[in-house]
């Protein structure tokens, strides 16, 4: 069923028009959507953002949806409002966040830095007051060390099982800055009172969206500012989450503001958690890595759409070999 709503426009209306009971105005293909496929909806009560799932194991739609209906519920309003979902066609509706994309070169980029911190301090106690709420842990989720060096290794093989020779370069350069970033932390953890392989407590996890970055963040008519893609969303380490957060390629953060969101987040994450500070330093080489080899994750199997052109697809890869050896370079930065 959901490759036919993939691939026939009338399958993706009915669908619709079934979750919203019958009441379908118009339905027309939007730009972006990530991952996913997007769209506006119209009916007699407004207008809404359909989303149209791919057909993957990690269950993305049922995470996204209940995740946002578990904030809802607890009140946080910096987040698009779920409405219906039908998972067995991969397709879900929500609010349509009228709004527009900001940029951290913008005067705006100071705000998010703030409202980023603010949305990351409300699902940090969220966690605290809701714990057993939610059971999932985000996606890659990152809970001890070890498992950080596991993340950046599964990327490293199923990159260079592709057989790609494009990628050598860059994955025995990325091997030999993951062999440098484990001799120099495990001292580091030892020194700290990191425990290397055993996982952390479930009081010093907190919920995160696992994806935040000024590409997923609107800003309304009266400014305020509006978070998107809940999709990986789930308990992981608060360390692991705001080192993600200031690296976001989607975000283009300078050192300037990246100091400064990191002192944002500081007093959110260290109390009373007092090896955060040492997580936060000891996690970063190994977060660094995965985004070199997240940009590089078109060359898998059935990363790219298969309705895309050859030209296209090698543009694309030739892109991302660009990125993925400009973030290499990055990795000794502060």
């Amino acid at each position: 069923m959901r490759d036919d709503i993939h691939k026939d426009s009338e399958a993706l209306h009915r669908a619709v028009r079934e979750l919203l009971q019958g009441d379908l105005m118009a339905l027309e293909p939007q730009i972006g959507g990530g991952n996913n496929r997007l769209w506006r909806a119209w009916n007699t009560s407004g207008s809404f953002a359909v989303k149209l799932y791919p057909n993957d194991a990690r269950g993305r739609l049922i995470t996204e949806f209940a995740a946002l209906q578990f904030l809802a519920s607890r009140g946080v309003s910096c987040v698009p409002r779920p409405v219906a979902a039908h998972p067995e066609h991969g397709v879900a509706i929500y609010e349509w966040v009228k709004g527009q994309r900001i940029s951290a070169t913008e005067n705006s980029g100071i705000g998010a830095i703030e409202a980023i911190a603010v949305m990351l301090a409300e699902l940090r106690s969220l966690g605290i007051t809701a714990n057993g709420h939610w059971q999932q842990l985000a996606s890659a989720a990152i809970l001890s060390p070890a498992q950080a060096v596991g993340q950046v290794r599964d990327r490293l093989d199923r990159i260079a099982a592709t057989g790609r020779r494009e990628v050598d370069t860059i994955l025995t350069d990325c091997r030999r800055e993951l062999a440098a970033a484990i001799a120099w932390a495990r001292p580091v953890a030892a020194a700290g009172n990191v425990a290397w392989n055993a996982p952390l407590d479930q009081a010093q996890l907190t919920l995160s969206p696992s994806d935040v970055g000024l590409h997923n963040i609107l800003q309304r008519p009266d400014g305020s500012l509006v978070f998107l893609d809940f999709e990986y969303f789930g308990w992981d380490d608060p360390a692991k989450l705001a080192n993600d957060t200031l690296d976001h390629p989607g975000s283009c953060w300078n050192d300037d503001q990246k100091a400064r969101l990191s002192e944002a987040l500081l007093p959110v994450f260290s109390i009373p958690d007092r090896t955060y500070p040492v997580r936060l330093e000891l996690l970063r080489p190994f977060t660094r890595l995965c985004w070199v080899l997240i940009s590089l994750n078109p060359f898998l199997p059935g990363r790219t759409p298969q309705d895309m052109s050859a030209d296209v697809v090698s543009k694309l890869l030739a892109e991302r070999l660009d990125k993925a050896s400009a973030f290499l370079q990055n990795l000794k930065k502060p």
